[in-house]
């Protein structure tokens, strides 16, 4: 069957995702992509038609995911909670832009078995994307994250059920928080002072994820 097209533009109206979101996916060979002509370079950027479609209907709810409404019963939020204490991980990135660099919240949870994952974007939010395995021994893995003020909702509603990563959970928080309450032009250039704190939180964390006996 011969596949149809349509633009990347159309593609993310549908999926309501970014030009980002559409080629990570495209990577992750989540999305098939198309430049339809001689010069990848200077041809536009189209998208498998019937991907599109499916995945904008298994995914009914991600405008609503996006303003952080979290609906989740308590019962789930206790059960995740724990799951997340288990195998999850609460991280602090830096991106090394071209003009600037950034930092932001990102929750992470692995796993193979896929259907936990796929309840967990459901129920909580966040977004779900395939790692493939290194070697023919190990089993495909699903990857739950969910960044910034996201992610900080998130922590928020199981803050009360975290056992282990309530450290964690709660610096992820104060940082987030510290960012939201600056005022001004957001992409402006950071002051020194600032780029060395957020520095400093990221390295907190760091060390509050560390692995093995602490000193």
């Amino acid at each position: 069957m011969q596949r149809e097209w349509i633009p990347i533009a159309e593609a993310m109206k549908l999926l309501r995702m970014t030009r980002h979101g559409i080629k990570r996916r495209a990577r992750m060979v989540i999305l098939e992509t198309s430049h339809l002509g001689s010069d990848p370079q200077r041809s536009p950027l189209w998208v498998n038609r019937k991907q599109v479609e499916q995945q904008a209907l298994d995914r009914p709810n991600y405008a609503r995911r996006t303003e952080w409404l979290i609906s989740a019963e308590e019962g789930f939020l206790i059960w995740f909670a724990g799951f997340f204490d288990g195998e999850g991980c609460i991280g602090i990135r830096a991106d090394n832009r071209p003009k600037r660099r950034s930092w932001h919240i990102q929750l992470t949870l692995p796993n193979t078995y896929f259907a936990a994952i796929e309840a967990i974007e459901q129920n909580i939010g966040g977004r779900v994307h395939r790692r493939r395995p290194q070697t023919d021994t190990r089993k495909e893995t699903r990857v739950w994250d969910a960044t910034c003020g996201e992610a900080v909702a998130i922590l928020r509603r199981i803050r009360p059920y975290l056992h282990v990563k309530h450290e964690q959970a709660d610096l992820a928080i104060a940082f987030q928080d510290a960012i939201d309450a600056k005022v001004g032009n957001r992409w402006a250039p950071l002051s020194e002072e600032e780029r060395t704190w957020r520095e400093e939180q990221k390295q907190k964390m760091h060390v509050l994820n560390r692995r093995g006996p602490r000193p």
